[in-house]
């Protein structure tokens, strides 16, 4: 996508290596935290039914500035300091 000049955004770290502008990744150390979490309430005798299906809270926002400088992209200073930079 970065030879081709477009912005891409991606969903895992591994789009970023290959070129992805912006990645929304999951933050997999505290998905893995809510799992124990609910696998314990269910060892503790919660229904899996009676359980809410949850989401990713805060995922991790990664530029990629190889990228971003080829596209010749500005992201905001206040995007920027809650970001990981990566290649």
């Amino acid at each position: 996508m970065r030879a081709a000049k477009i912005p891409s955004i991606g969903a895992q770290k591994k789009f970023m290596g290959n070129g992805a502008l912006l990645g929304v990744i999951p933050d997999y150390y505290a998905l893995g935290q809510e799992v124990a979490m609910m696998v314990h309430r269910h060892r503790t005798g919660e229904a899996l039914g009676d359980m809410r299906i949850g989401t990713v809270k805060e995922p991790i926002l990664m530029i990629n500035e190889t990228t971003r400088q080829a596209l010749d992209i500005t992201i905001p200073k206040g995007l920027v300091k809650n970001t990981v930079v990566v290649y």
